[in-house]
């Protein structure tokens, strides 16, 4: 009897074990991507662009060669005027862009 009431009282003295709290209050963020007057190499993630002497190469009217010419890059007319591109396997059926993903031509998509 002696062992069972030491033990029991011993319980209630023992401090609970409480896990410490993980949650973290951040500074918000703010990300700006589209920015024009920024040189490349200033730029983070992968950017491919078509210059004039890329497409002069290609001599055509459409610019599909020359898409193709990009490593990881696939584009494909489906029908007259409409394109499909494949990013790395990721396909885009939008005119200007999906899934995070634009095309600009001038500063215009």
């Amino acid at each position: 009897m002696f062992r069972f009431s030491t033990i029991v009282l011993l319980i209630f003295f023992i401090p609970s074990a409480k896990a410490q709290d993980s949650l973290r209050y951040l500074n918000e963020v703010t990300v700006t991507a589209f920015k024009s007057n920024r040189p490349l190499s200033e730029m983070a993630g992968a950017i491919s662009l078509l210059d004039n002497q890329l497409l002069s190469r290609y001599g055509s009217t459409s610019l599909l060669p020359a898409v193709n010419s990009i490593a990881g890059v696939r584009m494909e007319e489906r029908s007259p005027g409409s394109y499909r591109f494949s990013i790395r396997g990721s396909l885009l059926r939008s005119p200007f862009g999906i899934r995070n993903i634009k095309f600009y031509r001038d500063g215009l998509p």
